[in-house]
This record gives C-alpha cells, sequence and structure tokens, in this order.
C-alpha cells in the first residue's frame, strides 16, 4: 500500500504576511528569523542572474556584502497549489551590493511551501525591468 502524505494547505494571507515578515527580517538582517523561514534546500536566483544556496545568501546578509535598505512589492498576485504558495509581482527595492547602492524594480516569482503546519521559503527569481 502506498504512502499517505499530508498536504497543508495554505491561505493567500499567510503568504503575503510571511513575505513582508522576510523583507523586515532582511532590512533588519537578522539572521536567525531568515534561517529559520528559509528551506535547507532553497534556491535563489538574484535579478542579476546569479544563484545562491540558504547558506551562500545567508552568507552575503551576515556578512554585509548585501544589504536591504529598503523592500517593498506592488502588483501581486498568489497562487495557491495545495502545500505550495507563489507569490508574483513587482518589487522596488534599495539594497547595497558591496557597499553600492542599487535601486532596482524587478518582476518576482517568491515560493513558499508549508512542511509540518510551518511555512518555509523554497526558491526566489527576480528579473530586472
Amino acid at each position: 500500500m502506498g504512502r499517505l502524505v499530508k498536504i497543508y494547505m495554505i491561505e493567500e494571507s499567510e503568504i503575503l504576511a510571511v513575505e513582508l515578515k522576510r523583507y523586515s527580517a532582511l532590512i533588519g538582517a537578522d539572521i536567525e528569523v531568515l534561517e529559520d523561514m528559509f528551506s535547507d534546500d532553497l534556491i535563489y536566483i538574484h535579478s542579476t542572474g546569479s544563484l545562491d544556496s540558504k547558506v551562500s545568501f545567508l552568507n552575503l546578509i551576515s556578512t554585509g556584502t548585501i544589504q536591504y535598505k529598503k523592500m517593498d512589492f506592488t502588483n501581486s498576485q498568489v497562487r495557491i497549489f495545495g502545500d505550495v504558495g507563489i507569490l508574483t509581482g513587482v518589487g522596488n527595492f534599495i539594497v547595497c551590493v558591496d557597499g553600492v547602492q542599487l535601486n532596482p524594480s524587478i518582476k518576482f516569482h517568491s515560493i513558499w511551501m508549508k512542511k509540518n503546519s510551518i511555512l518555509k521559503f523554497i526558491s526566489w527569481h527576480a528579473t530586472k525591468l
């Protein structure tokens, strides 16, 4: 007999709230919150095309290589697929990379999965506008 898998349903409001919490943690460089929030198999694709894992991305934040100063999003849409939620939107950020301030406007996918009733950030993909 096959194994039963429990699917934890997600609400749109949960995705929006946790994304805002992630932005706040990034701005505050709160590594403890981010580490708990990020899935161990996180794939993070920056608008530059560079790719990070959970470990490498947290290292960029903890060392100050990347410093998020302002993050907000508009034109958002949340789609729910059982225990996966995908937030698509337009982001307007102020970020310092290696001490150089950038003001990118991007389109993005932020993907969350509910594992054992806890939302985990599993993927980010951004492209410059």
